[in-house]
């Protein structure tokens, strides 16, 4: 029997995001005062009356500066792929240095990376070895970018709005946890993170303060029963009766409907986009 799959953030979206839209259909007469924000194809097929909510664009606080250069994706992943850690080390701090931003290296190395390897361990073309070598290393990457990007050291208003991102029980993917709450932390959100990274549990965090949005993981499919579960408790113990919740993950691609599934408000296709998704329930 094979090990567990690793953590790869998610299914490459980077072709099928052309030619999509956002529709956010405000549902009425629902329990939870049903806001829902919907991710499909132009072609999809649309469930509902809905409005059309245009992709968000990046702000002042999260612009992506400098374009990289050809090829470095591909030297990104050699590099990582290497048993010496001082060359990933300096091929990130030269990164910075030339002004490339901390989003930029999050959206266009890390998350493409762990597709990337999440797609050779499903077709037999790596081992586990490899890669929870280079999912470690990811999530150092993660962690240090708040250091050497000087932004993450700000901590933001005590009037800004809080987000819990987390996975559901029992589950140990911690990599995408990690990104999507960089992105939030620089779009200037205060940021708790859940288990399996952070020790307190999606309970006692919504029941003890105010949570605007819920940020959950939604690794696989056969998971959607165990989410549909866990919302609903978490709604019931929310101190706000409000609460947002987005959902993301590699199921959004096989399962557009998920949103409704496991009785969420909305999706977020792409860990970059999160923080704007999250937007619409403030």
């Amino acid at each position: 029997m094979r090990p567990p799959t690793p953590d790869p953030l998610s299914t490459d979206h980077s072709r099928s995001t052309r030619g999509q839209e956002f529709f956010l259909d405000r549902r009425r007469g629902t329990g939870d005062g049903g806001r829902s924000l919907m991710f499909s194809r132009t072609q999809g097929i649309r469930t509902g009356p809905a409005t059309e909510v245009p992709l968000p664009q990046p702000t002042t606080s999260n612009r992506l500066n400098h374009e990289l250069a050809v090829g470095e994706r591909a030297r990104f992943l050699e590099l990582i792929r290497r048993v010496e850690e001082a060359p990933i080390e300096a091929f990130i701090e030269t990164l910075v240095e030339r002004g490339v931003s901390a989003e930029r290296i999050l959206r266009d190395l890390v998350t493409p990376t762990a597709r990337t390897m999440g797609e050779e361990w499903t077709q037999d073309r790596c081992t586990f070895v490899d890669v929870t070598l280079v999912t470690g290393r990811l999530q150092r990457i993660v962690r240090s970018l708040a250091q050497i990007d000087p932004l993450g050291q700000d901590q933001p208003e005590s009037s800004a709005p809080a987000v819990l991102v987390s996975s559901l029980p029992r589950q140990q993917h911690t990599l995408g946890l990690l990104v999507v709450a960089e992105f939030f932390r620089r779009a200037r959100w205060q940021v708790t993170v859940g288990p399996p990274v952070g020790p307190a549990s999606p309970g006692d965090v919504v029941a003890g303060q105010h949570i605007d949005v819920l940020a959950l993981s939604l690794p696989l499919i056969e998971l959607l029963p165990l989410a549909r579960k866990e919302i609903r408790k978490l709604r019931t113990l929310s101190r706000n009766p409000s609460i947002g919740i987005v959902v993301g993950g590699p199921v959004l691609l096989t399962n557009p409907g998920v949103v409704d599934d496991v009785g969420a408000d909305a999706s977020a296709p792409e860990a970059h986009l999160a923080p704007e998704v999250a937007r619409a329930f403030l």
